[in-house]
């Protein structure tokens, strides 16, 4: 394709783009939004933006990874940011309850151990308890 048809050939340090970013939560699963951002380098073919990301002029298209930066977009920050401290909040929540649950565990684990010292010893104690 020709320069003079690319997609972002007139772009400039400073000039905002949309690029799609996501925020993980759980094994493989994720959110995207559409977030600015700032172009902070160009060269004959390639642009740079705030991150280090690099996309192609003529389509747009990041340069190795996946993705492509868009000319306009809607400004889904906030939404993201939101979403990142919901899913730390509940990543933090899972957490507590894992502990508590290990606790748990571990509790039952010595009751079962004591019920079974109380039982494997349970003639002597009785013993003692007729000597009082």
């Amino acid at each position: 394709m020709k320069e003079a048809n690319w997609k972002f050939k007139d772009i400039q340090v400073g000039d905002t783009v949309y690029m799609r970013k996501s925020v993980s939560y759980g094994w493989g699963q994720g959110r995207g939004f559409t977030i600015p951002v700032k172009v902070i380098r160009v060269t004959k073919t390639q642009f740079v933006v705030e991150g280090g990301n690099r996309y192609q002029k003529e389509w747009g298209t990041s340069i190795g990874d996946y993705g492509s930066a868009k000319k306009e977009g809607e400004d889904q920050s906030k939404e993201m940011k939101e979403f990142a401290a919901h899913v730390k909040l509940m990543n933090s929540v899972y957490s507590r309850v894992r502990d508590i649950q290990i606790s748990i565990d571990i509790d039952n684990e010595v009751l079962k151990e004591f019920d079974e010292f109380l039982k494997k010893h349970e003639e002597a104690l009785g013993l003692l308890k007729k000597q009082k």
